[in-house]
């Protein structure tokens, strides 16, 4: 027996097993997968009614090099970020922000919100003049909501003028009996404009291969911080009638790709804000070679690994 050391590549591989040599591969390689579609990043989107006011910094690959971009200082609409990145590659994109507020300035011009805060203003100037303890003790039902009968004996003192005493029934805005004391004390702390409605110090969002992943660093909403798990997509809190946000908020689009938004924001039904976005879709596997037509030749083979066979000696 005869051992013949030959270079193959892997249609030389493939004559050598049809003729039922026996082959030991020494090395090679694999091929990479295609991304499907484009991929795509942005860094914060603000829709008032049908209009888009806010729509960057915004990425979209549709081949070649990964493409990036980033802005520092956004501050418009009542709206600021500190540090925006994105990019968009091949199965994937990522979009990053710092520093996030939004503050009271979203809100004007806004009918709806103007019409809960003007009716919320007396109600948070009485709340200034109680004690907040006496709130949580006294008028506090099932569940931790307010009640709003023992919320207006809390809010109006004994022995107050007529003229001076507070009638929730005038609030028709906001439904109070959803709400919790936090909830309350930190919608007043927004209309009086002391407080931010949300903000946060971080947030990343990452889209690989159909798959999103969020991560978020001191979430606030109207001043309180909430810890959330981030894991489960489509994860929502907020303020009742006020706001609601969602944080991992993530989509199926038509072509089968991913929309992952870090946090999607809706602000009593007026404003939309949907922050760090990233689109990607699954990779796939390369197309196989098309079939060589009838009586090509086979191509020279190409030194790319070292082929072993134990062939018979003749003559």
């Amino acid at each position: 027996m005869k051992t013949t050391r030959i270079a193959a590549g892997a249609s030389t591989a493939a004559l050598l097993a049809a003729a039922g040599l026996t082959i030991a591969v020494v090395g090679g390689s694999g091929s990479a997968g295609a991304a499907t579609g484009s991929a795509s990043a942005t860094g914060l989107t603000l829709r008032i009614g049908h209009h888009v006011l806010v729509d960057k910094p915004a990425v979209t690959w549709t081949g070649g090099s990964e493409v990036s971009d980033a802005a520092l200082d956004l501050d418009t609409h009542g709206v600021y970020a500190g540090v925006l990145n994105v990019a968009a590659g091949s199965g994937t994109a990522s979009a990053s922000l710092t520093d996030v507020s939004v503050g009271s300035d979203l809100f004007s011009g806004l009918e709806r919100l103007q019409r809960i805060f003007t009716q919320l203003h007396p109600v948070c100037g009485a709340l200034a003049r109680v004690d907040a303890t006496a709130v949580e003790r006294k008028a506090t039902g099932l569940h931790g909501l307010l009640d709003t009968d023992l919320l207006e004996t809390v809010l109006n003192p004994k022995g107050a003028h007529p003229t001076d005493v507070l009638d929730l029934g005038k609030v028709t805005s906001i439904d109070l009996s959803q709400l919790t004391a936090d909830d309350l004390y930190g919608t007043c702390a927004v209309e009086t404009a002391d407080t931010p409605l949300f903000g946060f110090s971080t947030l990343k969002t990452e889209c690989v291969d159909g798959a999103g992943t969020v991560k978020i660093a001191d979430l606030t909403i109207a001043g309180t911080y909430h810890d959330i798990d981030v894991d489960d997509p489509n994860t929502g809190l907020g303020i009742p009638g006020l706001l609601t946000l969602e944080v991992n908020h993530q989509r199926a689009n038509p072509d089968g790709s991913l929309t992952v938004d870090g946090l999607y924001v809706n602000v009593a039904d007026e404003v939309e804000l949907a922050v760090s976005t990233a689109t990607c879709g699954a990779r796939a596997a390369a197309p196989p070679a098309p079939p060589a037509p009838a009586g090509t030749p086979p191509p020279a083979p190409v030194p790319t690994s070292a082929v072993t066979t134990h062939a018979p000696v003749t003559g």
